[in-house]
């Protein structure tokens, strides 16, 4: 059903002409039918006035006929000629005919105003009909009752629903009816309540009378009330289509029956309980005029339902109230019009008084019957309540308890709730009959028979709560250990006097079982093997023989020299590196580290050996460090020397890389490393430690834990604490007990921890949940990720300390501490100093010690200094000092402060990286130099003067801002460039102000102008600028220099405007009418205005602006010309938005001297 149609059938029901549903008109189809029903009133001015109402059983019987109308005085057998009173049956759609019809139904009693109201809200609809359209979008336009009545007469002709509905209208508007063609009205000429006989007659073509096919006879002026029908019957509805909803019908007496076609359906009333039973109308029933004046004297309490109404099916008033043989036709419905515009259902409760009139054909009632009190009541349950839990819970006081428990329904949510009911049984049928409505939940015993299949056992207030509450309920447990139940909850509304109360249906089931108390052991701590572990093989392999080469750089001849290089892959640090003379057992290098530096994936160290030694035998070792300090075997490359004779030396290269264990057999097999791997001695791998992430893939592992279980477990629930934290669920499942040992193993599918420390742990349930005590299943130590590089702060001079015979320094950096144990701090000075660890030990009170790192070896760093951020310089420390640990003594970050003791005498350079709680290293920060510097003692505090506000005051009236967009563009287009074929031709337009950059200027100079002939041009070299033409003997000559344009302070022409900084605050507006009020700063501090004086074709009177925070606009050939010169704001504005501007002038020592207003502008969009 499209929107039109929903539309056409609320106004059906508005009208209350519907046939109810479920009636039916018994009885054969009669032939062809025309009727006619006949009334009369008295008109304007007193005059009797006569109305005609014609009927057809068939569509088009009117229609297609001429009838006409003739009358008589007296009745239909006294002597009389009738006279021809005119035409029936004929439909207009003529505005003009239309008019004079309308204004014939004013004497009839129609209200036009109501009419045109219909009609304007049918016309919306049909111009809001088509598919697509939103609701409401297009408004019916305005024109005379007359014109729309044509327009939608007009589209009825082809619109066979649309005329049905205005043949609807018409049945309470006469005024509509006569423009149908399915009325007549006319005034009488004789006295006011004689007889009078009309006959309605079919005519032939040439207008000669064929037939009767219609007579009346009626009182002139004289409407004769109908009588009463039978007493209003209320029709009770127990679904939810009858929430807050009264049905009705009555019975048809003989009586009225007897009046026949008179009988033009029944008018319906309410009024509201009190008002009708102080005025004793349920004893005595009111007139219709009653009614109808206290509907328009108190509509909030008396109304008129929509009508006529027209009954499909009649009753006599002994069948009416019979609702076993009928309890479905209704023949009025009031749902206090809540699916109207405004409109709101009627309030639980509220009672009204029905009374029902019969009404003639011009819709007047005549006697009302005896009221009927009715009550708007709840039909629509509440929501089913939701969230239903039941806990097993068990304490020494109550012993054992189910704790249920559901979430209340918020008020304002469907029918407002009043009370819980919680039921309990073991017998889901028992359920399912309660949900099909089949069982008596409010009995005290629902099934005598099976009281334990279904029984309420709480009843919960509501707590009103405005946000979502959880109701407990704790209720004994009951039957055998591991017996089920099922518990359900509903909602109930409790209603007030004269309404049943209504309630939700039983919510889904949730079950509780009456368990076993007894929990299963905790698995054997000897069941529990190790958990599987990733690990990282490191290793190093000399990739080539060692071969003599040219160095680039020139070497010293007189000893042979050596080179030793490692490329490394994914996962390597550093290389270590020591040379041995096998020959004679001396050791030429010591181990050394080189730390590869960011971006390179090569080290190398360089040596040399006496000349006399060219035919020892040399090995050369290198280990690779990964990860953690993780380090490789020893790779070998065996040489003897070579003469530097040509700067020759021999050269050794090895491979070093890191990869996990699991991932070898996955690796490239032409690699040498890889190929070799499996053949190496093992490096050293912890037990506890576990590989979690790979630096050859990326590819994250997880370790894998062996479950053993108890007698008696049917469950299982593994927990998972980081660094001593909370413990955190991250696997269960269900496994039953079967023998000792690993029953299952599973991998912690949780995110892996960067690095730190992680343990596991194990509990067992039996089949009820009965949990056991937590075994600890592995105490793992997590790696795989390097610490974040730390980020040194160079010191200022109030971090340096002490004296120069005790000087300090407070060293800084900042660094996320997640996952980072400590820091190393790694120290070189610029010479020799004989403090035997200038940088061990801490000022006096602090416990944030440096001390020196043990077991480690020289390194060797290539780094970025803070004065060369592009080159590498290398360093060469012996090891480094440790701080103490993060979240210790070294405090939580991320700004991290520790006390260093000096030399005074020396130059620093300083560089800190991060170490894991595995010995995982950051890569190095950037490095800092200082040197000691005596602390500047403490400054006094120093007055600032007390000064007044520079006055306010106006400069010049020229002054103002303006919005470049309220000038015509004529004025801001300073030239025009032809551009020749060989550069692609065409136009360029060169304008002094770029809108999109700055889009307002404040104007602050003018000099006039002979014509529009000094624009001469625009210099487009840097810097690019207008040019400006000042010819001797014009206005402007001698002005050229924009210095000399500014405004003159009005009164005192020797003062200048500038240095001055222009300022800017919004202000409120319509669009706007919020703002925060703050000032900013629209330009920087202006001292004067930059200009050069330019020569073009040897004219020396040009001047180029070239000031970017100024621009000149040129003049307006409409007015006296001008030139005007602005100062820019440089700030972005807001369309729409109102700017009020100041200019802040100094005085030439820089002290602020005199506020200047500027005005206000809005901005308005951009052309």
């Amino acid at each position: 059903m499209n929107r039109l149609h929903h539309f056409l059938f609320a106004l059906l029901l508005s009208l209350g002409i519907l046939v109810p549903a479920g009636a039916a008109v018994s009885g054969e189809a009669l032939p062809p039918v025309i009727t006619t029903t006949g009334t009369g009133i008295l008109g304007q001015g007193g005059r009797p006035w006569a109305f005609l109402a014609l009927g057809e059983n068939t569509p088009g019987l009117i229609s297609g006929r001429r009838l006409a109308v003739y009358s008589k005085p007296g009745g239909a057998e006294a002597p009389g000629t009738f006279t021809a009173r005119g035409p029936a049956g004929v439909a207009t759609v003529d505005p003009a005919a239309i008019a004079i019809l309308l204004a014939r139904s004013q004497n009839l009693g129609e209200n036009l105003g109501a009419l045109e109201a219909q009609l304007v809200a049918l016309h919306r609809a049909l111009l809001n009909s088509p598919a697509g359209s939103p609701p409401g979008s297009v408004e019916p336009p305005a024109m005379t009752l007359p014109v729309r009545i044509s327009a939608l007469m007009s589209r009825a002709a082809g619109d066979t629903g649309l005329a049905r509905l205005l043949d609807l209208y018409a049945l309470s508007h006469p005024g509509l009816r006569l423009v149908r063609g399915t009325a007549w009205a006319g005034p009488v000429d004789q006295p006011a309540g004689s007889d009078v006989t009309f006959e309605i007659r079919e005519q032939s073509g040439t207008g000669a009378d064929l037939t009767v096919v219609g007579r009346v006879t009626l009182q002139a002026g004289v409407g004769q009330p109908l009588p009463a029908p039978g007493p209003v019957v209320q029709v009770p509805d127990a679904t939810s289509a009858g929430d807050l909803i009264i049905r009705l019908r009555w019975g048809t007496p003989d009586l009225l029956r007897a009046t026949g076609s008179r009988h033009h359906g029944d008018v319906a009333w309410r009024v509201e309980r009190g008002m009708a039973e102080a005025r004793l109308f349920q004893a005595t029933p009111p007139t219709a005029a009653q009614l109808d004046g206290l509907a328009v004297s108190n509509p909030g309490q008396v109304s008129r339902l929509a009508g006529p109404i027209f009954a499909g099916k009649l009753f006599t008033p002994a069948e009416a109230p019979d609702l076993v043989a009928d309890p479905a036709t209704f023949y009025a419905l009031d749902d206090n019009q809540r699916g109207a515009p405004g409109g709101a259902p009627a309030a639980e409760g509220a009672q009204y008084y029905y009374f029902v009139a019969a009404a003639d054909p011009l819709g007047r009632p005549g006697q009302v019957s005896p009221g009927l009190l009715a009550t708007f009541c709840r039909r629509l349950p509440p929501e089913v309540p939701h969230r239903l839990r039941v806990a097993d819970r068990w304490s020494a006081a109550e012993g054992p308890r189910w704790d249920v428990s559901w979430e209340t329904i918020l008020p304002g949510v469907g029918t407002p709730v009043t009370r819980y009911e919680l039921f309990r049984g073991n017998d889901l049928k028992a359920h399912a009959a309660a949900q099909q409505g089949k069982l008596d939940l409010d009995a005290p015993v629902i099934l005598p028979a099976e009281p334990d299949a279904i029984q309420r056992i709480a009843t919960l207030d509501d707590p009103g709560a405005t946000t979502p509450t959880l109701l407990q309920f704790s209720a004994p447990v009951a039957g055998n250990p591991g017996s089920s139940w099922w518990f359900a909850v509903r909602a109930v509304h409790q209603g007030p006097p004269g309404c049943p109360s209504t309630a939700s249906p039983l919510s889904p089931p949730t079950f509780g079982r009456t368990a076993n108390r007894k929990a299963p052991l905790a698995p054997d701590p000897e069941d529990i093997a190790p958990p599987g572990v990733e690990c990282l093989l490191v290793g190093c392999v000399r990739d080539q023989i060692a071969a003599d080469e040219v160095s680039p750089d020139p070497l010293d001849l007189s000893e042979a020299r050596f080179i030793a290089r490692a490329t490394r892959h994914a996962g390597i640090d550093a290389c270590r590196f020591r040379v041995l003379d096998v020959t004679d057992g001396t050791t030429l290098v010591p181990e050394s580290e080189v730390v590869f530096a960011e971006g390179e994936d090569s080290v190398s160290i360089t040596w040399g050996a006496p000349l006399s030694s060219i035919g020892h035998q040399f090995d050369v070792q290198c280990a690779a460090v990964a990860l953690g300090s993780i380090l490789s075997s020893w790779a070998h490359s065996a040489s003897t020397g070579i003469l530097p004779d040509g700067d020759h030396r021999m050269a050794h290269h090895f491979l070093a890389g890191a990869i996990a264990k699991s991932e070898l057999a996955e690796a490239p097999a032409g690699d040498p490393l890889w190929s070799a791997l499996p053949f190496m001695a093992a490096n050293p791998w912890p037990t506890d430690l576990h590989l979690a992430a790979s630096p050859y893939s990326g590819r994250i592992f997880h370790p894998k834990l062996c479950l053993a279980l108890a007698p008696g477990a049917e469950q299982y629930r593994v927990y998972r604490r980081v660094d001593s934290g909370p413990l955190s669920l991250v696997l269960q499942g269900i496994q039953k007990y079967v023998a000792p040992g690993c029953a299952l193993t599973v991998e912690d599918p949780a995110p892996p921890v960067s690095n730190g420390p992680v343990e596991y742990f194990l509990q067992l349930l039996d089949e009820n949940g009965h949990a056991s005590a937590m075994r600890r299943l592995a105490m793992l130590r997590f790696t795989g990720v390097p610490p974040p590089a730390p980020v040194l702060i160079t010191p200022e001079s109030s971090d340096f300390g002490g004296s120069a015979d005790a000087p300090t320094v407070n060293l800084s950096w900042v660094c996320p501490p997640e996952h980072v144990e400590r820091f190393e701090v790694l120290v070189l000075t610029d010479k020799a100093s004989n403090d035997p660890e200038p940088a061990a030990g801490s000022a006096p009170g602090s416990a944030k010690l440096l001390t020196p790192k043990a077991g480690g070896v020289a390194s060797s760093f290539k780094l970025r200094t803070r004065t060369d951020s592009v080159l590498l310089k290398e360093f060469r420390v012996q090891p480094g000092f440790l701080t103490g640990r993060v979240g210790g003594d070294l405090g939580p970050g991320p700004r991290f402060t520790v006390p260093m003791k000096l030399n005074a005498s020396l130059k620093y350079t300083v560089w800190v990286r991060a170490l894991g709680p595995n010995n995982e290293q950051s890569g190095p920060s950037r490095t800092i130099e200082f040197q000691w510097q005596a602390p500047l003692p403490p400054l006094d505090d120093i007055p600032w003067p007390a000064r007044p506000l520079p006055p306010v005051a106006a400069w010049n009236p020229g002054i103002q801002p303006v919005d470049f967009a309220s000038i015509p563009a004529a004025r801001l287009l300073w030239s025009t460039e032809f551009l020749n074929n060989a550069v692609g031709g065409g136009t360029v337009y060169h304008y002094s102000v770029d809108m999109n950059a700055t889009p307002v200027g404040i104007r602050i100079g003018a000099i006039p102008m002979l014509n529009l002939q000094g624009k001469v041009g625009f210099a487009t070299s840097v810097p690019a600028g207008p040019l400006l033409q000042t010819p001797q003997g014009s206005p402007a000559w001698g002005k050229g220099n924009p210095n000399q344009q500014v405004y003159p302070r009005e009164g005192a022409p020797s003062e200048t405007l500038l240095p001055a900084v222009l300022y800017r605050q919004q202000v409120a507006n319509d669009n706007f009418p919020n703002v925060s009020g703050d000032v900013i700063q629209c330009s920087p501090l202006i001292r004067g205005i930059a200009w050069e004086s330019a020569t073009i074709n040897a004219r020396g009177d040009l001047s180029k602006l070239t000031d970017p925070f100024f621009a000149w606009v040129g003049p307006d050939p409409r007015l006296a010309p001008t030139l005007e010169l602005y100062l820019l704001d440089t700030q972005p504005v807001v369309t729409g938005a109102r700017y009020r501007y100041w200019l802040m002038r100094f005085s030439l020592l820089g002290e602020p001297i005199q506020t200047v207003p500027c005005g206000e502008v809005t901005i308005q969009p951009a052309p």
